[in-house]
């Protein structure tokens, strides 16, 4: 797991959803597992990363 999440992670909506397998304090939000994955879709939909 990485040592610092990325910016966000924790209030995203990923973050919140009981959708996914990875429980949010096992997931390093980096694009690895499906709630990573969901996280950096709507970072990419929000215009913060491109």
């Amino acid at each position: 797991m990485v040592e610092d999440l990325p910016e966000g992670a924790l209030a995203s909506a990923a973050a919140a959803s009981a959708d996914y397998d990875i429980p949010t304090n096992e997931c390093c939000f980096t694009g690895c597992c499906d709630r990573g994955k969901a996280f950096v879709l709507e970072q990419l939909e929000a215009g913060i990363i491109i």
